[in-house]
């Protein structure tokens, strides 16, 4: 238990002294009952109300060591604010009661004798503030409180005093007032610092001089105060700048808040030194003074004695109320009766309103109800209530004034004024309100009876929704009236349609775990004489830790309305219809004229004049209250409104300009620390503004010119001080941040439009330095008085100085410099973060680096049908550098000419171009030059033959650029329907080598098929070759697909099989597919399928194997069978993968059996099924199913599931059981059932035993569901479900679902209904009790133009959202509006049109948010036979500037659909982008698009196609252009051409590119073509000087028995280079005998080579061989013989035989002789050439196998030469299991030249190899190998040495894993620069479902080959490669195939793709196939070849005999 609960107060004790002594009586503090066990109490002592915790540390003989900690974040009554706000406190149950901020812990140590005595007690306390912290880094405050007994004392005769006050424990939150003292100096020097530093405007310390000067004056006395008033208003005192001063210091006035301040103010306006805007403003600022006094309140009460004493009453009344908050019984001050009785006597005993006392009446009522102590003014305010004559608004206002009285003020006036329904609904509603301030169970009983009685809609719809909000609210300042209403129940009978009726608002959150909240609560009141609503409020309320504070409050009322609305929308109003329109005709869109004439006949005829009010409260507090009538006394005249005047007024220069200073944050939170002094965290916030702007706008004469000119020259300064320190009143000790903003800035601004559209804007910044922005931090430590500034973390500071540099202010003449100085380590893990981590600071600056004037942006556009031009230009004017910039671009119609030019102080650029647009070729001729120097040059060319049979197209391109070869693509491209493509396309230029491409595409009956070669070079070459083979036969198909991809050197894809489709028996297919090269092993499916049908019994079985690599497998049978009343099913699946996956092999068997059962009084259903796998037993399964099913009654099922392996046991403990009960009653004719329903699950192994229950009713009106779950120990969770279908005339729908379980209640619930002409509907959602979300929606038609819409969404912890919107569905005058309200914020869009009737639309259209307007002015139509559009949008509508604008134009021309002209710009802050498409394609093609953007960046395409086709001839050419502004690609045109007729076709294509280089290509062919009779020539054209204007001519013909062949074949190229091949020859076949006879003849330009023959005869039966052969060069003979004999018998070979070669000056002969047997070979050979040289060689071998294998060979040789004449190599080798043994030696001349010798030997887990070779010759050779795979990873090494540090050493290891993973390395090191060092690695695993191998060789730095193939083996399956290499030819290939079964193995589908980078684009092929009763199947191909960019077969087969259909597309 607390030993200590209350202090006694002695006479003359401060404050701060008595809160010393808490602490000290705090640390003796001890609360347990024992000190035998640890004890958990709640504690108050000067820290607050906490939980505490007491644990014994240590149990001695003399003493106990207890630790006693406090969970502060937990403690109430703890913390204090200094600060205008103020606030209601409340406690609730909460883990959280104190603010957060801080991260405070207390824990003290004490030591208690046996005897009960505290020895000792130490406390320690850390306030760590939380924000910017990390981890226990940051700014911290650590207060140690230490006590200790010294010695004990017998006391003398104890004095009794008397008790006069007892407080308790707690901290004592006080005030205190401020000590005035001698600073008047200070003040003064502070105006006079100011005076000086701000003469030339805002600095970054004037917030600092500022708050210096309110707080000296603060301190100051009245008569110090009136001396520095009286100095700074004097001329003298600042000559320069007197008016800055002394507004200076009328701004600080309202911030001192001190008696001497207020004196002052009451003082001054007194004596009408301060009127106007300043007196409201000082006056306003009474209302927020924290501590008023008495003396305060004495010259308050005299300004209440003016004239205008009126506004001094709210501030008043406000000042009272906080006085009386302190001070108990305050009604009886005198200066507090003083003010009272003012106010009791504005309003008088009988409280007679007159129009001269009207605003003294209402603002005594509305000041009244500011003081909580007033309920002795209860007979003044009824007095006003009573009295009817009164207006309405003095009665509300009168019934208001309850709304701070206590409640035991008599509100009796309240309940009579609220029952009676003969008063006006607005002051019945508002006496409701007052009443339930202070509800009880006696009012809410009146109240309740008289909702159930009520008649007027308007008051009831208000109270029920106000009941309903406040039993759902979480505002805690409401619960005990909502514990009041928890069982109270209202009946929902009123119209609630917020668009009619008056409503409560309220949304609420509150969180007991943070104890936290908010809460938004808006009432709006209708009257029952007004069709508008009468008024209406918004509340924010915010609860944080114990403090509720009301935020604010907004309200109005407003009275007469409803005379405006029919002057204006009514049917003889301004915006009404005509007289002779009917009147039950719907004129406005808010307003139904027929419902306002009915309730005008029920309402007095007298017309309200139009009386308004508006009010705002603080705190609580009303502060400020407008009425109408208060300008009443000064009305003017008005005039009519006039736009002229408006525009002569805005021609003229209009000047503003703002400045004030403001203290815009003052507040302190105090927090108690253990001692009993003060934490005090205080913020301070002070702003300074200078605004100064000018400016016109001439609209005068919009036709001639339009001017827009300003200047705007804004500056200002903010300064926040933050303070942590802990107050000793003495002393003072802390930490202190200053952060400081500083801008100044200025800028000029023209803008205008002439009649030609030439807008020139001109742009400036008059400083020569611009001050942008200026951030700035200090950190101070505050002790004693003094500051001393720190440097916080110093190590590492970043500092940086820099400019843009002078290119930038040379292009813009201005220099951005940025100076930034911060701490360097801010990732430092024992600092907090930035900005605790010190002094900060960043400036940017704008200096002006030029004399120029402006910044002048000009822009020109015409567009016409002769010509088009856009012309854009920007100047500096007046500058020293010339920085003239723009581009003209212009079009010439007529003469097909286009010119662009562009200018800038460095470059100048020109573009030509002439268009070419003949009958049988089309082209285009470009040029470029830049600085007058023409740089580039493209030409492009197509031509296009047609004929019966084909269609050809010869396309070139060409493009010559300086210095570099010409870029030309040519080639052809023969197209002939229904049998083949083939194309021929060769690029050469763009590249080292020329680039080919041949493509072949077949599609016959029988085949379908693509081949496609693409040769680079030589060893380049990449090829694919798809086809599918169809052969059909009666009652069978049989397809054969084959894929084949190969790349240099293999191929890498070889698909291939068969697919049988058989009806002979039964319907079976058979299938055979192998997919190969992929892996190292083939992968193949194999299967069959077959469909038996016997009667109504259907059979489907079947089996598929399936071979992967490294020996996977995996087979399936399967069957089904289908009988009448049972179905069977059978499936086994076996799988080995242990080659991949250790272990992974299983055989898996699943069966089932369905039976079905029907009679006419049960229907019966039994399932079983049985799962068995040989691996996994735990996943076997067994499943048993039983429904039996009484129609109309009863249905009723038992599910069993057994598993694991003994899942066949009678006793199984995996069993699952699910039982259900069904009783059901449906009667059709009705429409109505009932369905009752049981649920039991269990399953022992789980614990699971649940039960479900429910009943579901319907009717055709009705239906209900219920739901109960119990689970997890008797848990319960209901769901239950409500429709209605209320509907008669009109629908009308409702329902709700509702979910509870444990600590939850979730409701949804809605409602839909239709009326005359309008459908409305409402929904609610409740997350949980107390919190609900509301939606609702009404839409109308009052006419049949007319829409409208409104609806609203009010979510939990979220703001309101309102949406409304109408629409006018007129064609000739469309309009619109939609309006959303999302809490506060409005967001708006409205747009509106006109049709001329014609064919011209306009339209206008608006969008505003509370940041933007965003307004949208649109055009379009028909005019002269052209059609434009324009969009024009402004998103910042306000500032009337082109900086945040977009346009949007478009222009059309379309003459017919084959010639029209489109062109579309879009500009928009800083970019311009342009689109024109001229179209041409009556007779011939002729298009063209250009796309333009940032001014002189444009992008063209033109396109140009002719054809010219007959019955004998065809022709057709084409071409397309490209332009672009990038250098590399600035032109660039393709070209192709086709002529054909019956002699003869011809090709053509040229390419063009940059500075006119050109590719040619042409191709011309006898016809028709005949692989017997060829006559063709091919010629190309390139800017190569080189290569020339090669050509190709080839002539061939064969006899037609195939004998017979001759042929010529000619090259020419460069200048006079020519290769020519003539050819002519026989042959002879007879049996096994062959005769072969072949002449060749070559002419070349080549020296040396200019006229070669060969002859060339051949004979052999197989045995005998006989060739010769005569070749002569430039008459040179060569001749050679070859005669062999060859005899093969089983093993044995016997081979012999000559070759003898005869030349001019040498000869050659071969004699050799080879024999081998079993065991046996020899081989000899003996050559002889010129002058007696001859070689032998002679080499035997001998094989033995027992008992370990040996192999001994020798070789001898016989050569003629002196140091070589004899040469002797042997060979010896033995090797057996585990072991090899291999010896070489050379002998050379009997001399040993060198041996080798090899060793192998191999171990479990180990592997090792070693090559020794040594010679006289060189030093010894080694190589030496190992391989560890005992364990992993395995390793291998392999070394090569053939010099000391001459190694090569290839090093690698392998990981992998049993589920199939693999991670290998091979790096390989070298001591060549070219290998250095080479890394192979490679990867294998598992991706979701896919496998990926990876591999990647890096044979350079930064230089790697990199390889993946994902693959996947399931049902779906993949296989794709991709390949990545860093050289240009061949940066990446990508293929892959794909291949899924979609539904069933009877449909399936699969992709295959082909990609290399960049020679070939993406090549796709899919193929889709389904078969079963009908069998069809699609084949899609995709390339990037532009002729042929897809190929789509499909095919379709019927069975029953039906034909066959075959479509291709």
């Amino acid at each position: 238990m607390e030993l200590l609960r209350n202090c006694v107060l002695r006479m003359g004790d401060s404050d701060w002294s008595l809160n010393f002594k808490r602490g000290i009586l705090s640390a003796f503090q001890n609360s347990m009952d024992s000190l035998d066990m640890d004890t958990e109490v709640t504690e108050t002592d000067v820290s607050g109300k906490c939980p505490t915790t007491y644990r014994i540390k240590q149990e001695g003989w003399q003493t106990v060591k207890v630790k006693k900690t406090k969970d502060l974040v937990s403690c109430s009554n703890r913390h204090g604010f200094q600060t205008s706000a103020q606030a209601t406190i409340y406690s609730i149950p909460s883990s959280v009661q104190s603010l957060p901020l801080l991260k405070s812990t207390q824990d003290c140590d004490q030591d208690i004798s046996t005897e009960g005595r505290i020895e000792s007690t130490v406390c320690h306390e850390i306030h760590f503030f939380r924000p910017f912290s990390k981890g226990n880094n940051g700014a911290m405050t650590e207060v140690i409180q230490q006590l200790k007994f010294v010695v004990k004392k017998r006391g003398g005769q104890p004095i009794t005093d008397s008790v006069t006050k007892r407080e308790s424990m707690l901290y004592h939150h006080y005030t205190t007032e401020t000590k005035t003292s001698n600073k008047k100096d200070v003040a003064i020097n502070r105006l006079t610092k100011l005076c000086t530093s701000t003469k030339d405007g805002i600095t970054a310390e004037t917030p600092k001089l500022f708050s210096e000067l309110v707080y000296a004056l603060k301190e100051l006395n009245s008569n110090d105060l009136t001396e520095v008033y009286e100095q700074s208003q004097m001329v003298s005192f600042c000559v320069d700048n007197s008016e800055r001063v002394k507004k200076f210091y009328s701004d600080a006035v309202p911030m001192i808040g001190t008696t001497a301040a207020v004196k002052q103010i009451a003082k001054l306006i007194l004596n009408n030194e301060i009127t106007g805007r300043m007196a409201e403003i000082w006056l306003s600022s009474l209302s927020l003074i924290q501590n008023p006094s008495k003396e305060m309140l004495s010259e308050i009460a005299k300004l209440m004695d003016l004239r205008e004493g009126t506004r001094v009453y709210l501030p008043a009344s406000v000042m009272v109320n906080t006085y009386c908050k302190e001070n108990r019984n305050c009604e009886n001050i005198a200066e507090i009766e003083a003010i009272i009785n003012k106010l009791q006597q504005a309003v008088g005993s009988t409280c007679i309103v007159t129009e001269s006392n009207y605003l003294e009446v209402i603002t005594s009522l509305r000041a009244i109800g500011n003081i909580e102590y007033a309920d002795r003014l209860v007979s003044t305010v009824n007095a006003c209530i009573q009295k009817k004559t009164n207006e309405m608004e003095i009665r509300v206002a009168a019934v208001e004034a309850y709304r701070r009285m206590s409640c035991g003020a008599d509100r009796n006036n309240l309940m009579i004024l609220y029952r009676d329904d003969s008063e006006d609904s607005e002051i019945r509603i508002a006496a409701y309100i007052q009443m339930m301030k202070c509800p009880t169970d006696n009012i809410l009983s009146q109240i309740k009876d008289t909702l159930a009685k009520e008649e007027v809609n308007q008051v009831g719809s208000f109270v029920w929704t106000h009941l309903t909000n406040l039993m759902e609210t979480s505002l805690v300042h409401k619960q005990n009236i909502q514990r009041i209403l928890e069982d109270e129940v209202l009946k929902k009978e009123f119209d609630l349609d917020k668009r009619k009726f008056s409503r409560n608002y309220e949304w609420s959150y509150f969180s007991e775990r943070m104890n936290a909240g908010a809460g938004l609560e808006s009432n709006l009141v209708w009257s029952q004489k007004s069709f508008v609503p009468r008024s209406a409020m918004v509340n924010l309320t915010v609860d944080l830790f114990g403090h509720s504070v009301n935020l604010f409050e907004l309200g109005g009322r407003v009275e007469g309305l409803e005379k405006i609305l029919i002057e204006n929308f009514g049917p003889k109003g301004s915006f009404g219809a005509k007289q002779d329109l009917a009147p039950e005709q719907k004129l406005s869109r808010d307003i139904d004229f027929n419902k306002v004439s009915r309730i005008s006949e029920k309402l007095d005829k007298t017309e309200d004049e139009l009386k308004g009010s508006v009010f705002m409260r603080m705190f609580g507090n009303e502060i400020s209250y407008y009425n109408t009538k208060q300008s009443s006394d000064n009305n003017i005249e008005s005039k009519p409104f006039n736009f002229l005047d408006l525009f002569m007024n805005l021609a003229n220069e209009q000047e503003f300009s703002q400045k004030m200073s403001k203290m815009l944050l003052d507040s302190s939170i105090i927090v108690p620390t253990v001692t009993g002094l003060p934490l005090n965290l205080k913020v301070i916030a002070t702003s300074t503004i200078d605004l100064n702007a000018k400016g016109k706008m001439d609209f005068r004469s919009p036709q001639k010119s339009i001017v827009l000119e300003g200047a705007i020259s804004p500056s200002g300064a903010v300064k926040v001080s933050s303070t942590m320190s802990i107050d000793a009143f003495v002393t003072k000790s802390g930490l202190k941040m200053i952060s400081n903003f500083h801008t100044s800035t200025s800028v000029t601004a023209k803008f205008e439009l002439d009649k030609n559209q030439e807008m020139t804007m001109l742009l400036d910044i008059p400083k020569e330095k611009s001050e942008i922005l200026e951030v700035k931090s200090q950190f101070f430590i505050v002790h004693a008085g003094t500051e001393k500034e720190q440097q916080m973390i110093a190590k590492n500071r970043i500092t940086k100085k820099s400019c843009s540099g002078a290119t930038i202010a040379r292009v813009t003449g201005v220099e951005f410099c940025l100076d930034m100085s911060l701490s360097g380590d801010l990732q430092k893990t024992d600092a907090p973060h930035f900005p605790l981590t010190g002094p900060a600071r960043f400036a940017l600056v704008v200096f002006k680096r030029d004399t120029h004037t402006s910044y002048k942006f000009e822009f020109k556009n015409i567009m016409n049908k002769n010509k088009a031009q856009i012309m854009m230009m920007y100047d500096t004017p007046g500058s020293k550098v010339m920085r003239k910039t723009g581009f003209n671009f212009e079009i010439d119609h007529e003469n097909q000419k286009m010119e662009m030019s562009m200018v800038s102080p460095w470059k100048t650029a020109q573009f030509e171009g002439d268009l070419q647009n003949k009958a049988k070729r089309k082209g285009m001729l470009a040029t470029v030059s830049v600085d007058s120097k023409k740089l580039y040059q493209a030409e492009a060319f197509v031509a296009i033959t047609e004929s019966k049979s084909a269609t050809t197209y010869k396309p070139k391109i060409e493009i010559i650029r300086p210095d570099l070869d010409p870029i030309v693509l040519a080639g052809d491209i023969v197209y002939r329907p229904g049998k083949v493509m083939t194309s021929k396309l060769v690029l050469t230029g763009a590249m080292e080598k020329p680039v080919s491409l041949d493509l072949s595409v077949r599609f016959t009956k029988t085949q379908y098929g693509m081949t496609a070669t693409i040769l680079h070079s030589k060893d380049q070459k990449y090829t694919a070759d798809i086809n599918l083979e169809l052969n059909e036969k009666a009652k069978r198909k049989v397809y054969k697909p084959r894929i084949i991809l190969a790349v240099p050197g293999k191929e890498f894809i070889n698909f291939y099989g068969t697919i049988d489709f058989n009806e002979k028996k039964g319907k079976v297919m058979r299938y055979d597919i192998i997919l190969d090269k992929v892996l190292k092993q083939p992968i193949k499916l194999k299967g069959e399928s077959s469909i038996l049908v016997k009667g109504r019994r259907n059979i489907y079985k079947g089996k598929v194997y399936f071979v992967g690599p490294q020996k996977i497998t995996t087979r399936v049978r399967y069957l089904y069978d289908k009988k009448l009343r049972a179905t069977t099913t059978s499936v086994k699946l076996d799988y080995n993968f242990q080659k991949m996956f250790k272990g992974l092999k299983d055989s898996l068997q699943f069966s089932s059996k369905l039976l079905k059962k029907t009679q006419k009084s049960l229907q019966r259903i039994g399932f079983d099924s049985n799962l068995k796998s040989a691996r996994f037993a735990d996943y076997n399964n067994q499943i048993k199913l039983k429904i039996d099913h009484r129609p109309n009654s009863k249905v009723d099922a038992d599910l069993t599931v057994d598993y694991g392996k003994t899942y066949m046991s009678k006793v199984n403990k995996h069993r699952l059981s699910i039982l259900t009960a069904t009783k059901y009653n449906i009667n059709k004719k009705k429409g109505a059932g009932v369905v009752n329903y049981n649920v039991t699950f269990k399953l022992p192994s789980e614990k699971l035993d649940s039960y479900i229950s429910g009943t579901h009713k319907y009717s055709k009106t009705e239906v209900k569901s219920n739901l109960h779950l119990r689970y997890d120990n008797k848990k319960a969770a209901d769901v239950s479900l409500s429709l209605m279908d209320q509907s008669k005339k009109y629908f009308k729908y409702s329902g709700d679902v509702a979910l509870k379980f444990t600590g939850r209640h979730i409701q949804l619930s809605g409602s839909a209904v239709e009326k005359d002409k309008e459908y409305n509907t409402k929904m609610s959602i409740q997350h949980q009790e107390g919190h609900t979300s509301t939606f609702s929606a009404a839409y109308s038609f009052p006419d049949n133009e007319r829409r409208e819409i409104d609806s609203s969404l009010n979510i939990d912890q979220q703001p309101p959202v309102t949406l409304s919107g109408s629409a006018l569905m007129n064609i000739r005058k469309p309009e619109g509006t939609l309006k959303v309200k999302v809490g506060k914020e409005f967001y708006v869009v409205s747009g509106q049109g006109s049709f001329d009737g014609d064919s011209f639309v306009t339209g206008q259209g608006k969008i505003a948010y509370p940041s933007r307007q965003i307004t949208i002015d649109t055009e379009g139509g028909l005019k002269k036979d052209e059609y434009s559009g324009k969009i024009d949008v402004n998103w910042d509508a306000r500032d009337k500037q082109d900086l945040n604008r977009v346009v949007v134009e478009g222009f059309l021309r379309n003459n017919t659909v084959e010639d029209f002209t489109v062109s579309s710009r879009i500009m928009f802050p800083g970019h311009d982008l342009s689109a024109r498409i001229n179209h041409f394609s009556k007779d011939k093609l002729d298009t063209s698009v250009s796309v333009g953007w940032n001014k002189d960046d444009a992008v063209s395409v033109a396109v140009k196609f002719d054809k010219d086709i007959r019955k004998y001839r065809r022709r057709i050419e084409g071409s397309l252009a490209l332009t672009t502004p990038w250098k590399q690609m600035q032109e660039f045109e393709i070209g192709a051409n086709h002529e054909e007729n019956k002699k003869k076709m011809e090709y053509g294509a040229t390419l063009t590119w940059n500075k006119g280089q050109t590719a040619a290509f042409q191709y011309e062919s006898k016809l028709p073509i005949d692989k017997l009779d060829i006559d063709m020539k091919l010629s190309l054209k390139t800017p190569l000087p080189q290569v020339g204007n090669p050509t190709l001519k080839l002539q061939s013909t064969i006899s037609d028995d195939l004998i017979k062949q001759q042929g010529i074949m000619k090259v020419t190229w460069g200048t006079d280079q020519f290769f020519e091949v003539e050819t002519n020859g026989d042959s002879m076949y007879r049996g096994i005998t062959r005769k072969l006879n072949r002449n060749v003849g070559v002419l070349t330009s080549f020296d040396g080579y200019k006229v070669i023959t060969l002859n060339w005869t051949h004979s052999d039966n197989l045995e005998k061989f006989l060739s010769k052969a005569i070749y002569i060069i430039d008459g040179t003979k060569y001749e050679y013989v070859l005669n062999m004999n060859h005899v093969m018998d089983g093993w044995s070979i016997e081979n012999k035989g000559l070759f003898d070669i005869i030349s001019p000056r040498d000869s050659l002969k071969i004699n050799w002789s080879h024999l081998n047997k079993d065991k046996d070979l020899e081989t000899i050979i003996d050559t002889k050439w010129s002058k007696g040289q001859e070689f032998h060689a002679k080499a035997t071998a001998n094989i033995e196998d027992f008992p370990n294998r040996k192999y001994t060979a020798n070789l001898e040789m016989r050569i003629p030469s002196a140091e070589l004449s004899h040469l002797i190599v042997g060979l010896e080798h033995e090797d057996k299991t585990g072991y090899i043994k291999t010896k070489g030696k050379i002998i050379a001349n009997r001399e040993n030249i060198g041996t080798v010798t090899l060793n192998f030997a191999r171990q479990l887990g180990s592997t090792d190899f070693d090559v020794r070779m040594s010679s006289k010759y060189m030093r010894d050779f080694v190589i030496d190998c190992n391989t560890r795979h005992a364990h992993l990873p395995m390793t291998g090494l392999l070394k090569i040495q053939w010099k000391p540090l001459k190694n090569i050493v290839l090093d690698g290891s392998i990981h992998y894993t049993n589920i199939g993973t693999l991670d290998s390395k091979l790096e390989l090191t070298t001591p060549f620069q070219q290998a250095r060092r080479v890394v192979l690695t490679a990867t294998h695993k598992m991706d979701r479902l896919d496998w990926i191998a990876e591999s990647e060789l890096e044979f350079a730095p930064m230089r790697k080959v990199s390889a993946a193939v994902r693959y996947n083996i399931g049902l779906e399956k993949l296989v794709r490669l991709e390949i990545t290499t860093p050289f240009p030819q061949f940066q990446k290939m990508s293929t892959g195939a794909y291949f899924k079964f979609i539904t069933q193995p009877s449909h399936w589908e699969n992709k295959v793709d082909f990609e290399i980078v960049p020679v070939v684009g993406q090549i796709t092929a899919v193929t889709t196939w389904q078969y079963n009763t009908k069998t069809k199947g699609t084949f899609r191909l995709d390339t990037p070849f532009r002729t042929i960019p897809s190929c789509l077969p499909r095919w379709r087969v019927r069975w029953f005999w039906e034909r066959e259909t075959l479509n291709y597309f």
